[in-house]
């Protein structure tokens, strides 16, 4: 990602929530729901029914239902907001 932080021991970190959120309106997946549902919602963002699932399912099923209205695909870019090596904010307590 861009938007990748250290910690003082040069360990990838979360980035925080607030600065990472895309424009609305947006659905958000994954664990890091969890991390505060109001800030997402305030910010126009829809929590997915069953967060802690594999994103891959939600995004899967919004694009069928959305397939009558769908954009070519090379015009959708995901936002992945952690690099697969950080480490998450339980961790590192």
């Amino acid at each position: 990602t861009d938007q990748v932080m250290f910690d003082s021991a040069g360990d990838a970190v979360d980035a925080e929530l607030a600065s990472v959120l895309p424009a609305a309106p947006f659905v958000a997946v994954g664990e890091g729901v969890k991390v505060d549902i109001a800030l997402l919602e305030e910010a126009g963002g829809v929590v997915a029914s069953e967060p802690d699932r594999s994103p891959a399912s939600v995004v899967a099923r919004l694009g069928s239902e959305r397939r009558p209205t769908a954009i070519a695909p090379h015009d959708v870019a995901l936002s992945y907001l952690r690099d697969a090596d950080a480490l998450k904010l339980a961790d590192r307590r």
